[in-house]
Formats: structure tokens, C-alpha cells, sequence
């Protein structure tokens, strides 16, 4: 009787631990999964950024070859290519701590 009762016992300790661990096991790939969105947002604000960039110096560029800019539009230009770069880096250090952190 003893046996039995051990056994049984034994049994519903294993079944606590399988549940557990499928429990476990779902909240990773939560958490994986919440992981990888993220990094996909930060992603597509990091290929936004680039083209406003690629979009600023374009246009400095063409104005540049017809002559048509002057120091003040070029200088906002520069400062405007300035602070995305700057939020580029920013949002990278921020993906940086959400993925190794």
C-alpha cells in the first residue's frame, strides 16, 4: 500500500514539474516573441531615419550643384542630419539594453 501510495505521489510530483516546465517554456517564447517586435519597431524607425538623412543630403546635394543654397538653409540641413543621426544612436543604444539585457 505504501508503494502504491509513493508511486502515485511520484507520479502527480511529475506531473506538477511537466506543467511547470510547459508553463515556463510558453513565457520564453512570450518573452522571445516580444523581443523580436520590438527589435522590429526599432528597426523600421532606424530605415525611416536613414531616409530623412538620405532625403536631407539629397537635397543638399542637388542645391549644392545649381547653386541655389544658402549658408542658413544649409546650415538647418546639417543640424537636421545631426539630430537623426543622434536619435539613430540613441535607439540603437536602447536596442542594445532590450537585447542583451
Amino acid at each position: 500500500m505504501v508503494e502504491i501510495l509513493l508511486v502515485f505521489t511520484n507520479c502527480c510530483i511529475l506531473l506538477i514539474i511537466f506543467k511547470e516546465v510547459y508553463k515556463l517554456k510558453k513565457e520564453i517564447y512570450h518573452l522571445n516573441f516580444q523581443k523580436r517586435e520590438q527589435t522590429n519597431e526599432l528597426f523600421e524607425k532606424f530605415k525611416n531615419r536613414l531616409y530623412v538623412i538620405s532625403a536631407i543630403s539629397s537635397s543638399i546635394e542637388t542645391n549644392l550643384e545649381f547653386d541655389k543654397l544658402d549658408r542658413n538653409k544649409l546650415l538647418n540641413s546639417l543640424e537636421d542630419i545631426s539630430t537623426n543621426i543622434k536619435n539613430v544612436e540613441s535607439d540603437i543604444r536602447v536596442l542594445e539594453k532590450e537585447l542583451f539585457h
